[in-house]
C-alpha cells in the first residue's frame, strides 16, 4: 500500500465544488487538488442537448494516474432538445427516472478520491451543441498536513 501523505485524523470538513462550465459540445471533469482526499457524497449536473437526433448516454468516471479506477453504468438515455437534469450518488443500483425528473448516476460508496485524480462525465453521442451547466459537486474533504 502506497502512503498518499499524512491527514488529520477525524471527519473531514464539507466542501462544495462548482465545476468550470465546459465548451458546448464537451465534457465536463473535475480535478481534485494536491495534497487533499476527497469523499464524494453527492453532485448534481444539467445537460442540455440540442435537436440533433441522437440518443446520449452519459457515464460517471473517475481517473488516478489515467488510469480508470470506477465509471458507473452506462444510464437509459436523453433524447434531442431535452434539458436533463442528473444526480450523482453514493449507491450499487442503477436507478433511472425521466419525463423532466433527475437521471440518478451512481458511483461506488465509500468511493476516495486523492489529489489529481479526476472525477467527470462522457457522453456517447455528445452533439457540438450540447451544453453541461449547473455542474456542482459536494465532497468530505482531508487536507495534507
Amino acid at each position: 500500500m502506497t502512503s498518499v501523505g499524512t491527514f488529520a485524523p477525524g471527519t473531514g470538513g464539507l466542501q462544495t465544488i462548482t465545476v468550470t462550465i465546459p465548451p458546448a459540445g464537451t465534457d465536463w471533469d473535475y480535478a481534485i487538488p494536491v495534497r487533499t482526499r476527497m469523499r464524494p457524497i453527492c453532485g448534481r449536473c444539467v445537460l442540455t442537448t440540442s435537436a440533433a437526433v441522437a440518443t446520449r448516454r452519459v457515464q460517471l468516471y473517475c481517473l488516478r494516474a489515467g488510469d480508470l479506477i470506477c465509471r458507473s453504468a452506462n444510464y437509459g438515455g436523453q433524447l434531442a432538445g431535452v434539458v436533463q437534469p442528473y444526480s450523482i450518488t453514493p449507491g450499487n443500483d442503477i436507478i433511472n427516472s425521466f419525463a423532466g425528473y433527475d437521471i440518478f448516476i451512481v458511483f461506488p460508496p465509500g468511493l476516495v478520491l486523492v489529489g489529481t485524480d479526476t472525477i467527470g462525465v462522457t457522453t456517447t453521442l455528445i452533439d457540438a451543441a450540447d451544453q453541461w451547466s449547473n455542474i456542482f459537486l459536494r465532497f468530505e474533504q482531508w487536507i495534507e498536513v
